[in-house]
């Protein structure tokens, strides 16, 4: 994602931190483990991830909002 690697850079003096921090937290990607068992992902992965799971296994449901 080059397209918001400037996020990389530390926060300008014209920008709040925190809009900072939010604006790199949801230009992150992927699927992330929240705790043990416990996973969270945007909603391109998990897109993905769905289109894998032909016959969903119960002792692992996916929650969507």
């Amino acid at each position: 994602m080059t397209e918001f690697g400037y996020l990389d850079a530390d926060c300008p003096d014209t920008v709040h931190p925190s809009l900072w921090r939010q604006a790199q937290m949801c230009a992150g990607h992927g699927l992330f483990e929240v705790t043990g068992g416990i996973y969270h992902g945007n909603p391109a992965v998990l897109g993905r991830l769905l289109s894998l799971l032909d016959t969903p296994d119960p002792a692992f449901p996916i929650v969507t909002p």
